[in-house]
This record gives structure tokens, C-alpha cells and sequence, in this order.
């Protein structure tokens, strides 16, 4: 969890924010184990950053 957070830019009061949950519980879960939701949760937002980053290629529009 902690290495996903820093390759999106995140602190945990960050995640806690957009998971409407306390700072204190993503602690807990920095030093536990993440409920499978919210390794979920991290897994989509990688994978939306990385699609939004891709170089967009207006040629290939069909």
C-alpha cells in the first residue's frame, strides 16, 4: 500500500480523504494488511493515471 500511495503522489490522509475514512485507519492499514477494497482501489487509480498519461495519438482515431 505505501509504495502504491508514493507512485500516485499520496499521502495517507489523502486516501483517507477520498475513502471518506479516518487518517487513523489507513495507518492502521500502512501497518497491517489494506482491506481487499482498498488494495483495489489503489490498483484502479494506477492503472487510470497510467492510461491518462499515455501520449495521446490523434492519428489513430479512427
Amino acid at each position: 500500500m505505501k509504495s502504491a500511495l508514493k507512485r500516485l503522489g499520496w499521502s495517507q490522509a489523502e486516501l483517507g480523504r477520498r475513502l471518506g475514512v479516518h487518517v487513523n485507519s489507513v495507518t492502521n492499514w500502512a501497518n497491517e494488511a489494506p482491506p481487499v477494497y482498498v488494495v483495489e482501489y489503489l490498483r484502479v487509480c494506477e492503472l487510470a493515471r497510467q492510461i491518462l498519461e499515455r501520449p495521446s495519438h490523434d492519428n489513430d482515431r479512427a
